[in-house]
């Protein structure tokens, strides 16, 4: 007989006597097992807090600028004027230039498609930049 056969027909006699080997019963594997899926468990469990509580603190400080958000979305106009001044592109609006015999008062207030309108627009936009930019 050879060697495999030899070991073959001693766990078959001894299956026969009904008694088993320590080693047969198996039940030290599945302690082990057990011990080694609670630490698992618990490592997972403490990874999974730790990402909540990272993601946690980020929501916090996105929350301050809430508001600025909802303020640009509602102003595409000034996000586009925001964008532009950001990349570093000139002001695409032409300025008006008008000479002091062309300004028309009354259209400067009523009339939105004249050039005193447009005018007059422009220099208070421009005062208004000025003294935000002192701040």
């Amino acid at each position: 007989m050879s060697n495999e056969q030899d070991v073959i027909a001693s766990v078959v006699e001894d299956h026969k006597d009904g008694q088993l080997d320590q080693q047969e019963v198996g039940q030290d594997e599945g302690t082990i097992q057990q011990e080694n899926s609670t630490e698992d468990w618990e490592s997972q469990a403490k990874y999974y807090q730790s990402e909540k509580d990272k993601l946690h603190v980020e929501n916090q400080k996105l929350q301050q600028y809430e508001k600025v958000g909802k303020f640009l979305e509602s102003r595409p106009d000034l996000v586009q004027n925001l964008m532009s001044e950001v990349s570093g592109q000139p002001n695409t609006q032409q300025r008006v230039a008008l000479k002091p015999d062309e300004f028309d008062p009354w259209e400067a207030y009523n009339d939105p498609s004249s050039k005193s309108y447009q005018f007059r627009m422009q220099e208070m936009q421009g005062t208004i930049n000025s003294a935000v930019d002192r701040l």
